[in-house]
């Protein structure tokens, strides 16, 4: 048996690991969290971009561990309120709130929007520090050089366009997903679908994917 790959997964939300998890099993990867390896993880995400977070959090799992590692960095985008939340969904209604609270945050902040003005999008940036030797000819084209000798950058990026509700329905995924509809989903919330549905449309999971197909086994 070929023995597995492990990758630390910059970030403390169990839910990213849950579905990162599934989503590189077949790359015979391990994903490791970080907060089993330290105990005081918490890059300051001061980028502009998703993309740009994801990075700041994949070097500080490098740096701390001292292993290969991946972080993402993703987010909610509503037209109707310029983009918003973006880079700051984690961020938003303030530090500390749950879940739920973000999302009757942003349900009040939409009282006043209908139509195309309820349309969205989720983004999802990926940021991967790696060995060359666990490419795919693809990876070896994409990768560029990193901070650290033996480890090569990797970087994907995803969306999943859907459109805000004005209720809550779900008891899966976490973050938004409750109140999220992703197109042609027949109205089904994002936190209605299985792990394996989500991660075959989702935002992360097409970010995922990208990435697994950049490791896969050679």
């Amino acid at each position: 048996m070929v023995a597995k790959r492990r990758l630390v997964v910059g970030t403390g939300n169990p839910g990213k690991i849950r579905e990162l998890a599934n989503a590189l099993s077949t790359a015979r990867i391990e994903p490791v969290n970080i907060s089993d390896l330290v105990s005081d993880f918490d890059p300051v995400e001061d980028g502009t971009t998703f993309l740009e977070n994801a990075r700041i959090k994949a070097v500080a799992a490098v740096a701390a561990s001292g292993l290969p590692a991946c972080a993402d960095d993703s987010g909610l985008c509503v037209v109707g309120l310029n983009l918003e939340p973006g880079i700051n969904s984690a961020r938003y209604a303030g530090p500390g709130k749950s879940d739920t609270q973000r999302i009757h945050y942003l349900l009040q902040q939409m009282q006043s929007l209908f139509g195309d003005a309820r349309e969205s999008y989720f983004t999802c940036a990926l940021s991967a520090f790696v060995p060359r030797e666990w490419l795919s000819k693809a990876g070896h084209r994409v990768a560029t050089p990193s901070p650290w000798p033996g480890l090569v950058e990797l970087s994907t990026e995803a969306h999943l366009h859907g459109h805000i509700g004005t209720t809550l329905a779900g008891n899966d995924g976490f973050g938004y997903d409750p109140v999220f509809r992703p197109a042609g989903g027949g109205g089904r919330t994002l936190a209605q679908y299985s792990l394996e549905e989500k991660n075959r449309i989702s935002h992360r999971g097409q970010a995922l994917a990208q990435l697994r197909r950049l490791m896969a086994a050679t």
